[in-house]
């Protein structure tokens, strides 16, 4: 049997990466040469890998791994899938260009889908790329050759393609939209149940989703939760209930793999009735359908906010990394950067869609 080996973020307790990953199944499952190919997802965490697209997934990266990724490679010749997702950041070039040297050596079609890139490493750092970003040294080096051996790449930003044309790569690389917008959604029947279980079946609307990451910087974290206070505030004499929506739910984890961690310390910093949290595992299917369920939503990861506009649902975004920037300025959707949170900006949007 044909097969096929996935590589991304997964099994890290990442609903924007996992969304990435059931659409990207989807589109193999619906075309007609990769429909019965077997599939394997590299995984962090295989045992909920599997649990939630229901796939064969094994502990695939990393130098530790190679033995076994090899073995595979050697046996099964399957195509690579790389993506998508913000996986390309610093030095996890060095690990997929490794990838990429070895499915040329064995003659495999190698694939880069819809990804981001840029020069650090992504969850380690905040900050925003400009338009003359680049990589540099070694790592300059190994994502030209990457990108050059891939069979097939693309990107899902403008700004990930000026990256990699001023890291000198040279060849066509496609731009494509972010897996995860296309993800088909739970209906709105089952959405509703499920968000009901979370929170109490009399509450009265509107709904004001939120999503807020954990920022490692201390003072832009507090500048974060103050601000957002002043809003929740505000929701609250207009009558609004406060839903936080976690996009990042890893298990036995705080800070960044962990947004609840935001909720808490929001909690802590504000007594308020009007402020609930979606607790539990949801597929990227369910979540998204309870995204749909909002009047509005105020959002920080990434998929939160895609997960809105794909929903028809007014969103506004706190931007942490260039990724959100370029989404939204794509889009047309309103957004502020954690550098400069205008709570004024927030609260006018909120006015405009719930005082009418």
């Amino acid at each position: 049997m044909r097969s096929a080996i996935i590589f991304g973020y997964y099994g890290n307790g990442n609903m924007g990466d996992e969304a990435i990953l059931s659409s990207l199944l989807d589109q193999i499952k619906k075309n007609k040469k990769l429909k019965n190919y077997k599939i394997t997802i590299a995984s962090n965490d295989p045992e909920e890998t599997i649990r939630l697209h229901f796939e064969d997934a094994q502990r695939l990266f990393g130098y530790t791994r190679l033995p076994l990724l090899l073995y595979k490679m050697i046996k099964e010749k399957p195509i690579i899938i790389l993506g998508g997702g913000g996986i390309l950041y610093g030095d996890s070039v060095q690990f997929y260009s490794l990838l990429a040297f070895l499915a040329k050596l064995l003659h495999l079609n190698f694939k880069i889908v819809s990804v981001s890139v840029g020069p650090y490493l992504s969850h380690s750092i905040v900050g925003f790329y400009r338009s003359d970003s680049k990589f540099f040294g070694i790592n300059r080096f190994l994502v030209k050759f990457l990108f050059e051996t891939a069979n097939y790449a693309s990107v899902r930003d403008e700004l990930s393609r000026k990256i990699l044309i001023n890291s000198g790569v040279r060849r066509k690389v496609f731009l494509e939209k972010d897996l995860a917008l296309s993800l088909k959604s739970v209906n709105k029947k089952y959405a509703k149940e499920l968000l009901l279980t979370q929170i109490p079946k009399n509450l009265s609307r509107p709904y004001i989703g939120l999503n807020l990451r954990y920022i490692p910087d201390d003072r832009i974290r507090g500048d974060i939760i103050s601000k957002i206070s002043v809003i929740v505030h505000y929701i609250k004499r207009l009558k609004g209930n406060i839903i936080f929506l976690p996009m990042g739910n890893k298990d036995n984890s705080d800070g960044i793999s962990n947004d609840a961690s935001m909720y808490n310390l929001l909690k802590k910093e504000i007594k308020t009735n009007n402020l609930y949290l979606l607790r539990g595992k949801y597929h990227p299917k369910e979540m998204k359908g309870i995204y749909g369920q909002m009047d509005l939503v105020i959002g920080m990861r990434l998929h939160s906010v895609i997960f809105s506009y794909s929903k028809k649902i007014p969103v506004f975004a706190i931007a942490y990394e260039s990724k959100v920037i370029s989404f939204c300025s794509d889009k047309h959707i309103p957004f502020v950067d954690i550098y400069n949170i205008d709570e004024a900006k927030v609260i006018n949007f909120v006015t405009k869609y719930l005082k009418h």
